[in-house]
């Protein structure tokens, strides 16, 4: 077990990992979440976080990233303009459940933006009822949704934890620098293991 200490009372946060982004079928496939999601063991890793939150009556919270209607999208960068062409995570469509594997129930299911956290959605107002000091974030991806939550996270002076076995990129090489470079910084990285040792 590493040395350090679960700051105050821990929620966990499961980014992204719903049918249009980790489902082969899903309308965001083009992304490679796919692929690092299923390949990569995070699924098993996440379940045992899941399950020990829910064990330890703590908070789970599951980011699922919608896109209304009426989205202003940017046309700058290949993100935005291949994420509108997709026509994926569109309110009401089956993009928006969770992957079965983590079985999610609806109260822990929070709809917002895709890389705020925080973004038009009521996150804030329920971690701050469960009196949450520190965020322990799991998901897809690591360079993108997974780096802005845990900053946005930073930047709301919540204490954050990484589970780097919890969370993937279709990069790997993306997902090293972010681990080992990038999240240290305002977070502690570790592992599925050594976040249950801490609760």
């Amino acid at each position: 077990m590493n040395e350090w200490v679960m700051p105050g009372k821990p929620a966990l946060i499961v980014e992204h990992m719903q049918y249009g982004i980790v489902d082969e079928r899903g309308l965001a496939t083009r992304f490679g979440c796919v692929k690092a999601a299923r390949e990569t063991g995070i699924i098993p890793c996440q379940q045992t976080l899941i399950k020990a939150f829910r064990d330890s009556n703590l908070p789970v919270y599951f980011l699922v990233s919608i896109t209304p209607p009426d989205t202003p999208w940017p046309v700058t960068g290949r993100f935005w303009p291949a994420l509108k062409a997709s026509g994926a995570m569109k309110p009401g469509s089956k993009d928006l459940e969770v992957i079965p594997e983590l079985d999610s129930r609806p109260e822990e299911v929070v709809t917002g933006w895709m890389v705020d956290p925080f973004g038009q959605n009521l996150l804030r107002e329920r971690l701050a009822q469960d009196k949450a000091d520190t965020l322990v974030i799991a998901g897809v991806a690591t360079g993108t949704a997974i780096m802005a939550a845990c900053w946005f996270a930073a930047n709301a002076l919540y204490n954050v934890v990484v589970p780097k076995d919890a969370i993937a990129d279709p990069d790997p090489q993306i997902h090293e620098f972010f681990v080992t470079k990038n999240l240290p910084a305002i977070a502690v990285v570790t592992t599925t293991e050594d976040i249950v040792a801490h609760l």
